[in-house]
């Protein structure tokens, strides 16, 4: 049968040219809001896995973030950093990928008052520069700020550049959060140091009344440390026949001592020849004591070394080091002084056991010791500008770092010393039998000591340093009324 033909009946349809115009608008506006739909959906899945590193378990928070990144932007290897208690320099905290010992052992001095690229470009320059030929790939850097203060950095490694350059991208977006997140971790830190110290004080306590000796306290105080102090090596010695000899340790032993100079000449003889001062270096390659080239050899970025002393000489020393430049802080610092305070003391209790009052005595007591002592000295602390913290920080916050500062007073007095706090807060301590020479030497170190005790400020951005100034007088140019009157 005939097909009938299809008659096509061609209509000229008008279109609105306004009407087409906000359609394509429109379409255009769906596609942004996507679009930005979609990287906004992406972000918040990125900061939903960041906030996972904060559950508990397995490695470190720094260890965790650091591994999540990498996974998360798929780069070769990356370094997170964080600032160390200078506020200038960019300490690593933590590791992910490939990477060489260059990048874990090296920190990076900062200005952070500079503008965010100068800083970058300046960070990128010099890890270039550290890196060698076979090992140097292309480096990008992520500055991270919270509430416009830099609390640290991350360095991303990767040998492409458009990968390298969307790593960077996500890494950016979220750099707020990671800010946060770091903020965060540092100040819970930061209270769990503070309650950390005071239990491994009351440890230090508990677990020497039981000993019997010195080399047994030593030991026991060393294997505790190393349970609150992130460090490579936590070493004690004793000084027997002008010779160091190891009595407790964790981790790998480095002779450091060796590795020093002082003024008179190297190693133990030399700081001994100097008055066994405290060495505390944060970055060993900046200071003209160490032997830079060993200690680099060695991977030893930055070490502490603590006397352990109740008289004019010290028994023995301990020594903390970590193969990080500033790896060690002040805040370690901080704790080593006080625990070795401690534990020279539980070895004076025993070995010079004494009866009568000591220690943190009333003002009672102090009078009827200090009068009825024939020979020592007289160490008198008086607070600094006292007024003015009262007025920036407040009564009971100076009143905290006084009974801080007291406690720093209890750990270092010599064998049946004695101390008590006078009404208008200063302090009174008695050296019996101390010579004027040991006795300011003394005073000059506890009252450095006493700069390391911040008081916060009334709106506790920033904390305030205590300041004392210390007066020495023996005991046989005071009279029995002139002590009366001094100790009330």
């Amino acid at each position: 049968m005939p097909v009938p033909s299809v008659v096509q009946e061609v209509r000229n349809v008008e279109v609105d040219s306004n009407a087409f115009l906000v359609l394509r608008e429109n379409f255009r506006k769906l596609k942004d809001h996507c679009q930005d739909l979609e990287r906004k959906t992406k972000r918040e899945r990125l900061v939903s896995q960041l906030f996972e590193t904060r559950l508990p378990g397995g490695d470190k928070f720094h260890a965790k973030l650091a591994k999540k990144l990498q996974e998360l932007t798929g780069i070769q290897s990356l370094a997170l950093y964080t600032f160390s208690q200078f506020e200038s320099t960019m300490v690593v905290r933590a590791t992910s990928g490939d990477t060489s010992a260059t990048i874990e052992d090296n920190s990076f001095n900062i200005d952070p008052t500079q503008a965010t690229r100068q800083i970058t470009d300046n960070v990128e320059l010099t890890m270039r520069a550290m890196l060698d030929d076979t090992e140097r790939s292309k480096v990008a850097t992520i500055l991270l700020q919270s509430e416009s203060s830099v609390v640290g950095m991350i360095n991303l490694f990767h040998a492409d550049w458009d990968q390298l350059y969307e790593a960077k991208r996500l890494c950016e977006e979220v750099a707020g959060v990671i800010a946060l997140l770091i903020s965060e971790e540092h100040n819970r830190r930061s209270s769990e140091a503070r309650i950390a110290e005071l239990e491994l004080l009351y440890e230090v306590v508990a677990v020497t009344s039981g000993a019997v000796s010195r080399k047994e306290i030593v030991e026991r105080v060393v294997e505790r440390l190393h349970h609150f102090i992130d460090a490579d090596f936590i070493g004690g010695y004793f000084i027997e026949h002008g010779q160091a000899i190891l009595s407790g340790f964790s981790g790998r032993e480095m002779r450091i001592l060796d590795m020093l100079s002082f003024a008179n000449s190297p190693g133990l003889e030399g700081w001994l020849a100097t008055g066994a001062p405290e060495v505390a270096v944060f970055r060993t390659s900046d200071d003209d004591r160490c032997d830079g080239r060993e200690l680099l050899r060695r991977r030893i970025g930055s070490f502490l070394l603590i006397p352990l002393q109740y008289g004019e000489v010290p028994f023995g020393f301990v020594i903390a080091a970590s193969r990080v430049s500033n790896g060690l802080d002040r805040q370690h610092l901080h704790t080593l002084r006080a625990v070795i305070a401690e534990c020279s003391q539980a070895v004076s209790r025993l070995e010079q056991p004494t009866t009568g009052s000591r220690g943190l005595v009333s003002v009672t007591a102090f009078q009827m010791l200090a009068s009825a002592g024939r020979q020592g000295c007289i160490v008198i602390m008086e607070l600094l500008k006292k007024q003015d913290l009262l007025e920036n920080c407040g009564a009971t916050a100076v009143e905290t770092a006084m009974r801080a500062f007291s406690l720093r007073i209890n750990a270092k007095l010599p064998p049946g010393g004695a101390a008590c706090q006078r009404k208008h807060g200063d302090f009174i301590v008695y050296l019996p039998g101390a010579p004027e020479d040991f006795a300011r030497s003394w005073a000059n170190d506890l009252a450095a000591t006493a700069s390391m005790i911040g008081v916060p400020t009334l709106g506790g951005r920033r904390s305030i340093p205590m300041a004392f100034r210390a007066r020495v007088a023996l005991v046989g140019q005071q009279s029995s009324e002139v002590l009366s009157a001094q100790a009330s």
